[in-house]
């Protein structure tokens, strides 16, 4: 903790800066494994051309009721072979063609429009139906097309054949987020369109146990050494949760009572997979199920499943009622079961939005961490997920909504996306808070449909009755976080106690938000009574003066909740020039010492500074000049630094005028500033 101390050495006032802490729980890798595995499979599967084909211009005049896919598969020769009804309705008067999205891989045999054969074209990863009559505006119709073929590998594979166990198993999944649905059936590939319901109905050889959306109905043994499992769903459904799962699973069922609803929670795991340790693991889907279902409101999908289906893939996908798996972490178990209220009833209208998806189920891990464990190993996670939001890039509502990798960028979407909706709730508090998470997901005109980010801030302000306009502008549509450079001067009273100013200066990063607006929270503690209060100031301005009267005992600690995501600047000067602190006062504290001579300097000689260096541990060094309102004027040194004292020099622009400069010195993990006076 940075002392703050008089002249004469004596301290008179201690600040203590919040920074972030590390306890680890369980996971620890960088990335959410929902977005690293999907954005690292990319390189293998993501084929660019076959994408820019597939994306279409979005297909209006429809709106998708029902599909009902009916496949046979076989493994041997990776070829699917069936048929996918489709029930719509016609939305514009006169149309004479309709189209739905199916990939040119798979061959199109037939396609009959209410039970009569009708012409089609196929082309350009689309099928044109030619109408002999007119479609009449609101018009129910039946579409069945049969097609045959092996599906292509794109996006995440979007359909996979895969040995496995050094050959001696086989496994056959689908995973269409988010645009492969149209690899392997025909849809309307567009988020905004569920369909009201569906049925999928699987027949492979005895081997497989096949798994998909809902209830599974029934399974027929064909006498042919095939079975068929057909699987209904009567719940809203996006396409790309539509799934396929198939191996020779172990069935691993119990059920979940919640309230008056009972329902069966069935995990198909690998059987060589199938042991102790992972029933262990998979026991958290029950306590997860009752803790989200009190929080967020009751399963969405309680009068039919919730489960797992193992596949081959690292991390795991939230198809609706049955999430694929790759493994069953902790985190991951947490993280798709959350998605299935944020994604799965509340699906993002589009990709621009994919964080109510993403950033919802990444912060519900923390949440239910919360829950399970206390307030520290939430503060932990919250830390965790703090340091990867610092390194996201560009702004979290998606800039290029075709680039899967901006879409799953997990320091962004994810990390940055959960670490809103941790301020959100430092903003308006954890009882509010859930209960806009409980209006939102439950609005009658949001629940089982598609949401944007301004409905969700329209529920936030009606629920909070705050205006929160500045937030979502500032933390969703632009960039960055807040680097504040705080800045303390005392002086005393005639009763003893002291007049306290604190002033607040944002950094501006390149190519990031101007400043940020966020009410931030002082704790003050009276070391000698111990007693301690919590004020909450409003910093609405890039250089702003607070003042308080308190005592000389008084510790003074900023943020202390951590409920900003935000770098600090630890000054060691005053805002008053008459008031420097020593040198030695701050850089002691952080072990990272920083000298700059000549200090004035004069500026019409060549400005050439030297920089005495001393750091306790190697690190690359980072030294930056800003001017006296923040803004990033240039690097002046970025330099591995071994462990030790370094003499460097550096030049200053020519077009650095007489004036007071700020020099911000990084290592990897400390930060201190320094005055420079140009003259």
């Amino acid at each position: 903790m940075p002392k703050i101390l008089n002249n004469k050495g004596k301290q008179i006032l201690t600040l203590i800066l919040l920074g972030t802490y590390c306890i680890c729980f369980g996971q620890t890798e960088d990335d959410n494994p929902c977005a690293s595995s999907k954005t690292k499979l990319l390189q293998n599967y993501f084929n660019k051309n076959a994408r820019k084909q597939i994306i279409q211009k979005p297909q209006q005049n429809i709106d998708i009721n029902y599909y009902h896919i009916n496949l046979n598969i076989t493994f041997e020769t990776k070829n699917i072979n069936g048929s996918c009804t489709i029930k719509s309705t016609n939305l514009n008067n006169n149309e004479d063609s309709i189209y739905f999205d199916l990939s040119n891989s798979l061959h199109v045999d037939s396609v009959l429009l209410n039970n009569k054969k009708v012409n089609f074209i196929h082309s350009n990863n689309l099928v044109q139906i030619i109408l002999k009559d007119s479609l009449q505006k609101n018009e129910l119709f039946i579409t069945t097309i049969y097609y045959q073929g092996t599906p292509v590998k794109s996006s995440f594979g979007s359909f996979e054949f895969v040995e496995r166990n050094n050959k001696k198993d086989k496994s056959i999944w689908t995973l269409s987020q988010p645009f492969g649905a149209s690899d392997w059936f025909p849809c309307k590939n567009q988020l905004e369109d569920k369909a009201d319901s569906s049925d999928v109905w699987i027949t492979a050889d005895k081997y497989f146990v096949s798994v998909s959306n809902g209830i599974l109905t029934e399974v027929i043994d064909n006498k042919n050494n095939t079975n068929t499992y057909k699987w209904k769903n009567r719940y809203p459904i996006a396409q790309y949760l539509i799934s396929i799962a198939m191996s020779n699973y172990t069935l691993h069922e119990r059920q979940f009572k919640y309230e008056n609803f009972s329902m069966p929670i069935t995990d198909y795991v690998y059987p060589e997979t199938f042991n102790e340790k992972t029933k262990e693991q998979l026991s958290l889907t029950e306590k997860a199920l009752q803790i989200f279902s009190e929080k967020f409101g009751t399963y969405p999908f309680i009068k039919e499943k919730y489960g797992h289906a193992q596949f081959g893939w690292g991390g795991g996908m939230e198809h609706q009622t049955c999430s694929s798996m790759g493994d069953f972490s902790w985190t991951l178990v947490a993280h798709e079961l959350a998605h299935q209220w944020f994604g799965d009833k509340i699906t993002c209208k589009n990709w621009e939005n994919i964080w109510l998806n993403e950033g919802f189920a990444t912060y519900s891990e923390s949440l239910l961490l919360e829950e399970l464990y206390g307030k520290r190993t939430y503060n932990s996670q919250i830390s965790n997920e703090s340091s990867k939001a610092k390194r996201a890039n560009g702004t979290i509502y998606i800039q290029n909504p075709i680039s899967v990798y901006e879409i799953f960028d997990s320091n962004k979407t994810y990390s940055k996306g959960a670490l809103v909706l941790h301020m959100l709730r430092g903003i308006v508090g954890k009882e509010v808070f859930y209960d806009i998470i409980k209006t939102y997901i439950n609005d009658k005109n949001l629940a089982y449909g598609n949401a944007t980010t301004e409905d969700f801030q329209k529920i936030a302000e009606s629920v909070s009755g705050k205006d929160l306009n500045y937030f979502f502008e500032e933390w969703i549509y632009n960039t960055g976080f807040p680097h504040y450079i705080l800045k303390w001067t005392t002086d005393t009273l005639q009763n003893g106690n002291l007049n306290a100013k604190l002033k607040i200066d944002q950094l501006i990063k390149p190519n990031t938000f101007d400043y940020f607006k966020m009410p931030i929270q002082l704790l003050f503690i009276n070391k000698t009574t111990k007693d301690s209060t919590i004020k909450t100031i409003w910093n609405n301005e890039r250089n702003q003066v607070f003042e308080f009267t308190i005592k000389d005992t008084t510790e003074i600690i900023f943020d202390p909740n951590n409920l900003i995501l935000k770098e600090i600047v630890y000054s060691n000067f005053t805002f008053e020039p008459k008031k420097i602190l020593p040198l030695d006062s701050v850089n002691n504290y952080n072990h990272f010492t920083i000298n700059i001579s000549p200090n004035p300097i004069e500026a019409n000689n060549l400005k050439k500074i030297n920089l005495t260096i001393g750091i306790d541990e190697s690190s690359l060094v980072n030294c930056s000049l800003f001017n006296s309102n923040g803004q990033f004027l240039q690097q002046i040194i970025n330099k591995q630094l071994t462990k030790g004292k370094h003499l460097l020099s550096a030049y200053l622009r020519k077009n650095i005028t007489s004036g007071k400069y700020i020099i911000i010195s990084k290592t990897k993990d400390k930060t201190i500033s320094t005055t420079l006076i140009v003259k």
